[in-house]
């Protein structure tokens, strides 16, 4: 799986049709990955060594982009650690996607996490550079 993505700067008045949730403040970004292939999107605000990210898409669900995207931003802006908030999904699967990188979540489970989805109440995570190379 390649690990070394391009962030190419969209547009202010670009139309996400690919999107399924819609952007906050950071600055956004397609991803390209083999053969300049856009495979997503990444919403972020970077501040020094560490960034907020609000937003990240990724078109072919399941198969390590998501993983390896966030690998990328790390290492490639040198990130001791990145936090925002985790995306509401019924299926919870941005839910695990955080927890399976390392991330401190601020719920102890998968119910309370759906509970906050239903009660519209924004779950939040921390990921550290340690914890992601563990």
């Amino acid at each position: 799986m390649k690990t070394n993505f391009q962030l190419v700067k969209m547009p202010e008045n670009h139309d996400y049709v690919e999107m399924s949730h819609s952007p906050g403040n950071g600055e956004g970004y397609a991803v390209l990955g083999e053969n300049n292939a856009r495979i997503g999107y990444v919403w972020i605000e970077m501040e020094d060594n560490n960034a907020c990210i609000e937003m990240i898409e990724v078109f072919d669900k399941g198969n390590g982009y998501g993983t390896n995207i966030i690998k990328f931003l790390f290492e490639q802006y040198n990130l001791s650690e990145m936090s925002g908030s985790v995306m509401h999904d019924y299926d919870a699967n941005p839910y695990f996607f955080w927890l399976s990188m390392g991330a401190d979540i601020n719920v102890e489970n998968e119910d309370e996490y759906l509970e906050c989805c239903y009660d519209g109440h924004d779950v939040s995570f921390t990921l550290t550079k340690e914890c992601l190379s563990a």
